[in-house]
């Protein structure tokens, strides 16, 4: 399986290497351009941005396997590397309009939880734990706050 096409090339040289930054104050709104994956493993590699170095193409974006994390990766790379069954890496030729926030949970948690609702459950977790301290000391005739 061919893992660039023309038309897929011509779609990475509209998104060049640090042009997400300049174009989208809300990171969670970046476009994906490809999506990679390895068919008998957990690893999967979502294009953000590339430029091309002489044959190969230079990426950026985010990828999932053991952890998930943004960097680059080389196209070179993604063809010659192989799965634990010895399959190849390919492409998802269905995967199409989706935004970073779409794949990457983290932006979504981030984005949706405003900082009231982050110390909710702190304050709960901080009452349930003077209750039960209450009724672990009362039977000793001790008191707490």
């Amino acid at each position: 399986m061919e893992l660039t096409t023309k038309a897929l090339e011509r779609l990475f040289e509209k998104h060049p290497l640090y042009s997400g930054e300049e174009k989208y104050d809300d990171q969670g709104n970046r476009p994906i351009l490809a999506k990679y994956f390895t068919p008998d493993s957990n690893w999967t590699w979502y294009v953000l941005e590339a430029e091309r170095q002489g044959d190969d193409w230079y990426f950026y974006g985010y990828v999932e396997g053991f952890e998930s994390e943004y960097g680059p990766f080389l196209l070179s790379d993604l063809q010659s590397a192989r799965g634990p069954l010895g399959l190849a890496i390919e492409r998802d030729l269905y995967f199409r309009n989706k935004r970073l926030r779409d794949v990457d949970k983290r932006l979504e948690s981030a984005s949706i939880a405003t900082p009231s609702q982050k110390a909710a459950p702190a304050m709960l977790i901080r009452r349930r734990r003077r209750r039960s301290r209450r009724r672990r000391l009362a039977p000793l005739g001790l008191r707490t706050r």
